[in-house]
């Protein structure tokens, strides 16, 4: 009787490492130099996933967040009214 467990992700990676990554390619760095700033293995198919990932995950955030503004709050609720 096995039990199926999900694979989970114990590594990773901070967003401030992924930001550094993007700016040191920006700067001309190799993907080697970056692979080994991030702790990761020299693969250029899993840094462009990292890269790709966050760039996704960041314009999902910003479309929610656009896509559902905030209700403004009164400065005084109903039940605060003077008529008491």
């Amino acid at each position: 009787k096995g039990v199926c467990m999900a694979r989970i992700n114990k590594t990773e990676i901070q967003e401030s490492k992924i930001r550094q990554a993007i700016w040191m390619l920006k700067v001309n760095k190799t993907k080697k130099q970056v692979c080994e700033h991030l702790g990761i293995a020299y693969n250029t198919k899993r840094l462009d996933t990292l890269i790709q990932d966050f760039h996704d995950r960041n314009t999902r955030i910003a479309t929610k967040t656009i896509s559902f503004p905030t209700i403004p709050i009164p400065a005084f609720p109903p039940f605060f009214s003077s008529k008491d």
